[in-house]
């Protein structure tokens, strides 16, 4: 089977969110699963979550079931980065 991370992913590949290459994914007989690795980057950005949209298409030997798409999201809700602080370094001035 195929996978490919699809164009309704809010999160930017190619190391900078999440590192997956599209490829070929092989179930092994005897199996029903099988796994796909995919890093996530832990980054110092504070961001909103983002989404990893992951298709599956052309199997071999099997067929495809109702379910194709996977959606991961990298949440930003364990606090691993830090809101930045925004203030004036002073309050009035004059010209």
């Amino acid at each position: 089977m195929d996978y490919a991370v699809g164009g309704a992913s809010t999160a930017t590949g190619g190391g900078t969110d999440y590192t997956l290459a599209n490829g070929t994914a092989t179930i092994t007989a005897g199996n029903t699963t099988t796994n796909i690795a995919l890093t996530v980057v832990n980054d110092a950005l504070y961001e909103n979550n983002e989404t990893i949209v992951i298709s599956a298409s052309n199997p071999t030997e099997s067929s495809m079931g109702a379910n194709t798409t996977f959606t991961y999201t990298i949440s930003n809700v364990n606090g691993n980065d830090d809101k930045p602080t925004i203030q004036f370094n002073q309050t009035t001035d004059t010209a």
